[in-house]
């Protein structure tokens, strides 16, 4: 089943690494480890426990710092 912009995700990062490549500024960034929970469309037939294959790509479409709360 492919539905297109049905998949959203959202990590909480940090940067870790700047590099500049041909004139262009790339930033890598560390996500925090732990369990990556995505919302998938339903096709009616998934049950409880079922283990799936997930694919698809990543479009980032903000960024922003994360306030401390301490």
């Amino acid at each position: 089943m492919t539905l297109k912009q049905s998949n959203r995700y959202c990590f909480h990062c940090e940067v870790a690494e700047m590099i500049s490549r041909n004139g262009n500024r790339i930033v890598k960034a560390l996500c925090t480890p732990g369990t990556i929970i995505i919302e998938i469309p339903d096709d009616g037939n998934l049950q409880l426990g079922e283990k799936l294959q997930v694919t698809g790509s990543i479009h980032i479409e903000s960024m922003g710092p994360i306030g401390n709360n301490d």
